[in-house]
């Protein structure tokens, strides 16, 4: 799943049909959801592109031409100022810099129409970021950010590239991170090998820490940005980024130089989780249920919407009827509150510092943030979702039976 289509998930936002969790959904257009649909019960967002609007909201047309022209006039001197600082700490040997400058969308021309011309660009793109990437694992060949990213570029269906290879180096680097050892789940779920997967989930939950590199990502890339001096938008161009960028006001500068950084944030990939869901689906042996909710437990711990989703709900099923299954059922009853408080705060456009504390922190921390400073971090008490799985795995722990309409019981007193 992409960050993007988390961020439409936790605004409530779209419905998905069944979807798997792809390695890597790319970076330039529509991304694939990442996440089966009894795990997001029917609310995940659809194929998000990476332009959409900070705010979760598909990006407006900006209405006024002259506007919109002095926009793509200041998008473009802001991405030669980005490319040249870059370019200049990565000659002296930053390898964060080049780091940036594999990831970061900084076309400096538009996409040719002509669909001949338009196969050599992307041939030209891909060649030209394959060689970014090189250069930066020569320069930070431990890098744990660098490798997950390289990786990520991985495509499983293209035999040159061997995805595999590129997880034992991953699990290499990082044996106490939970999320390198989900491919290898996923692998042993697919094949039938349940003796991989017990080994797998034993390996996650062990592990001391749940880190997707999301944030790592974001922070990385703001931190680089933040020392490139910018053209100072007009109002009118601020105005219509604001638009664009569907804020439901002027942007401010600092989100102008930003816009980029979100991009690559709301296209970031995560890892896959089907193995997880499928293989730690009730009933299970107490063996597999044992290790079931301590790799949850993992992801639960990490920084997006969408691994606090998998983890809790699938805590919740492991734990029904259990005498700690009430922990985890309110954990995600306040889980599905804040889904519902984002989305009316985002209903009235995205607040000022948003972005950036997103970016920095991380998207729960920021969440967290926000609905503290709205007063609505907590539920009230009572409070139950109205969707009808939601509110079935927050009563008893399961899934309701037969349609997923039919009407779920009220709460015991």
């Amino acid at each position: 799943m992409t960050l993007g289509a988390a961020l439409l998930l936790g605004c409530g936002q779209g419905s998905a049909p069944e979807a798997d969790v792809g390695a890597n959904a790319g970076r330039s257009g529509a991304l694939d959801l990442a996440v089966e649909t009894d795990i997001v019960e029917q609310d995940a967002a659809e194929r998000v592109s990476s332009d959409a609007g900070i705010g979760g909201r598909a990006s407006p047309e900006v209405e006024d031409p002259r506007a919109l022209y002095e926009l793509e006039h200041w998008r473009h001197a802001w991405h030669v100022a980005v490319r040249d600082h870059l370019r200049a700490h990565a000659a002296a040997g930053d390898g964060r810099a080049q780091l940036a400058l594999a990831v970061l969308p900084l076309e400096s021309t538009r996409k040719p129409t002509d669909p001949t011309m338009l196969a050599l660009h992307e041939k030209k793109r891909k060649a030209d970021r394959a060689e970014a990437f090189a250069r930066a694992l020569e320069m930070m060949p431990d890098d744990p950010l660098a490798n997950w990213l390289a990786a990520a570029e991985c495509d499983p269906v293209d035999p040159s590239c061997d995805r595999q290879a590129w997880d034992a180096r991953l699990q290499a680097l990082e044996p106490d991170n939970a999320a390198v050892w989900l491919s290898e789940l996923q692998r042993a779920q697919a094949a039938g090998d349940d003796a991989a997967v017990d080994a797998a989930l034993e390996r996650m939950a062990q592990a001391s820490f749940q880190d997707a590199h999301v944030t790592d990502l974001s922070r990385m890339l703001a931190d680089q940005l933040a020392a490139v001096a910018s053209p100072v938008p007009s109002p009118q161009v601020a105005a219509a980024a604001g638009e664009q960028m569907g804020l439901g006001r002027p942007a401010t500068a600092d989100e102008m130089k930003l816009v980029e950084v979100n991009a690559t944030w709301a296209a970031f990939a995560l890892p896959a989780f089907q193995g997880l869901t499928r293989a730690c689906r009730p009933p299970l042996p107490p063996a597999r249920t044992g290790l079931c909710q301590g790799a949850a437990s993992r992801v639960a711990s990490g920084d997006t919407l969408i691994e606090r989703l998998i983890g809790l709900v699938t805590q919740v099923r492991l734990s029904a009827g259990s005498a700690g299954g009430a922990v985890w059922r309110e954990s995600l009853r306040q889980h599905y509150w804040q889904h519902e408080a984002l989305s009316r705060q985002f209903q009235q456009g995205v607040p000022v510092g948003y972005t950036e504390r997103m970016l920095q922190q991380g998207e729960m921390a920021a969440i967290q943030w926000l609905l503290e400073q709205r007063g609505q971090s907590q539920s009230p008490p009572g409070w139950l979702p109205s969707n009808p799985r939601q509110r079935a795995l927050v009563i008893t722990g399961r899934d309701p039976h037969g349609d997923e309409n039919a009407p779920v019981p009220p709460p015991p007193p």
